[in-house]
């Protein structure tokens, strides 16, 4: 094996290039995401556990975070 190449298993090897890099057109994830919940889900699921108080707090920091982006983003382009 030359200093180049790069030690892995076989599978992986049949997409990539003696230096590693991945052939045009090969993906680095050939089985895409793994199954199960994804950060939509949990966040709705939290969201419907919270009672009225703690939604209307959450809703609030929300709202607070979000106005200083945008009053972040009226400085820079201003």
């Amino acid at each position: 094996m030359s200093e180049n190449e790069i030690n892995m298993p076989e599978q992986q090897e049949n997409n990539r290039n003696p230096d590693g890099t991945f052939k045009e057109g090969m993906s680095g994830n050939p089985q895409g995401r793994p199954k199960g919940k994804g950060l939509k889900e949990y966040d709705r699921e939290k969201f419907a556990k919270m009672t009225d108080e703690e939604k209307e707090e959450f809703l609030k920091t929300i709202a607070n975070e979000m106005s200083s982006v945008i009053w972040r983003f009226i400085i820079m382009w201003h």
